[in-house]
């Protein structure tokens, strides 16, 4: 899945067309698949469900080495602990305390798990700079950002 997902090119904005009108083999152009190779790693590599991988704001992510390639993403929530063991009235809207944050590393040798790579490539090609890391993406391929509103797990 990750070798046929890259093959694809990301084009232009103004180059798109409607993937509607495509050939019945494109699901979804090159933004959308970056999107979910980026939500599938990270979902793996940290152990989280997808509800709680579609809540990762741009604010939980700080790059800790560049060097390295050592991201850290903390998270102020998590299903199995919504208040972390504390009452909801102590707890920062930007972090909790009970909730140990991940490290995340390049991995050349696995590409296909290389979270850094995923999310750096992700980040590039949305232009997002606040709010929601994940949002939806419309038929022509493009990020949608008014709204600011992350994308949600349908049930």
């Amino acid at each position: 899945m990750y070798h046929f997902n890259n093959g694809f090119k990301v084009k232009p904005m103004s180059r798109q067309r409607h993937l509607a009108d495509s050939e019945g083999s494109e699901w979804g152009g090159a933004r959308l698949r970056m999107m979910l190779q980026c939500i599938y790693t990270i979902s793996f590599l940290c152990l989280l469900r997808f509800d709680e991988v579609l809540r990762i704001e741009l604010k939980d992510i700080e790059i800790v080495d560049k060097l390295k390639g050592q991201i850290k993403l903390t998270l102020s929530f998590r299903k199995t602990a919504q208040t972390g063991g504390i009452s909801c009235s102590q707890i920062s809207s930007f972090t909790n305390p009970e909730i140990k944050p991940f490290h995340l590393y390049f991995d050349r040798q696995e590409p296909h798990l290389d979270a850094i790579h995923h999310l750096l490539r992700w980040i590039h090609v949305s232009r997002l700079t606040t709010g929601p890391l994940f949002r939806n993406v419309d038929s022509y391929d493009r990020v949608v950002t008014t709204g600011n509103k992350a994308l949600v797990p349908v049930s």
